[in-house]
C-alpha cells in the first residue's frame, strides 16, 4: 500500500498501471509504474518521478481551462475538458492501442467536429457520446464491447445506434474490461 498527499482531489481512478486524480481546480495528476510511462501522460524525470503524483501539464495549456472528467482502462486514459474536447493518451509497448499512433502525450480527439458530452475507456477500447447524443466507438471489439455485430477490431471511429425508444437519449457512457455501458434517460413516446 502506498500513500501520498494530494490536495483538492474530487476523483481518483486507475487503469492497469497508473492512477489519476482530478482536482477541484480541473487539473489531472498521474502516478504509477515507471515501466509504462505512456500511461502516465506526462514526462517522468528526477524532479517528477513516476511514483509521485505529477500534473499533466499538456492539459493545463490554452485553450484548455480545466478538466471535468477523467476515465481510464487497460493502459489508456482520457480527459474531458471544460470546453467539451476529449484528450487521450497511453498504450503498452507491443499491444494495439484504440487509436493509431497513441503515445504518452495527451492528444485531442476529433469526431466529425462535434463537442463531447461524455466518454469511457475500456481495456483497449474507447466509447464517446457527443453533445448531439450520438454514440461513437473505436478499438478492440473481440467481445463485441463496442456494440458492433462482428468481433473485428474497429480501427476508425464508428457510430453505433442503440435500440432506444423515441423520446429517449443516451446521457452517459462507461467503458470497462471487455464491456461498455450506456445510460438512457427520457420517457418513451
Amino acid at each position: 500500500m502506498y500513500s501520498t498527499a494530494v490536495d483538492d482531489v474530487t476523483n481518483v481512478i486507475a487503469n492497469d498501471t497508473s492512477f489519476y486524480a482530478l482536482t477541484n481546480s480541473g487539473k489531472v495528476l498521474s502516478w504509477g509504474d515507471v515501466r509504462h510511462q505512456n500511461s502516465l501522460g506526462r514526462e517522468v524525470n528526477e524532479d517528477c518521478p513516476a511514483d509521485v503524483p505529477g500534473v499533466l501539464e499538456d492539459l493545463t495549456t490554452d485553450p484548455i481551462t480545466g478538466i471535468k472528467k477523467v476515465a481510464a482502462g487497460g493502459y489508456v486514459a482520457g480527459a474531458l475538458t471544460n470546453e467539451n474536447d476529449l484528450y487521450v493518451w497511453g498504450g503498452r509497448q507491443g499491444q494495439e492501442t484504440p487509436l493509431p499512433d497513441m503515445s504518452g502525450i495527451p492528444e485531442s480527439v476529433d469526431i466529425e467536429g462535434e463537442d463531447i458530452l461524455d466518454f469511457g475507456v475500456g481495456d483497449r477500447h474507447i466509447v464517446v457520446l457527443t453533445m448531439s447524443h450520438r454514440l461513437w466507438v473505436i478499438g478492440n471489439n473481440s467481445n463485441r464491447q463496442c456494440g458492433c455485430g462482428s468481433k473485428n477490431e474497429i480501427g476508425a471511429w464508428k457510430e453505433v445506434t442503440l435500440p432506444i425508444h423515441k423520446g429517449q437519449n443516451i446521457v452517459r457512457v462507461y467503458g470497462g474490461y471487455k464491456t461498455s455501458f450506456a445510460i438512457v434517460d427520457g420517457e418513451e413516446e
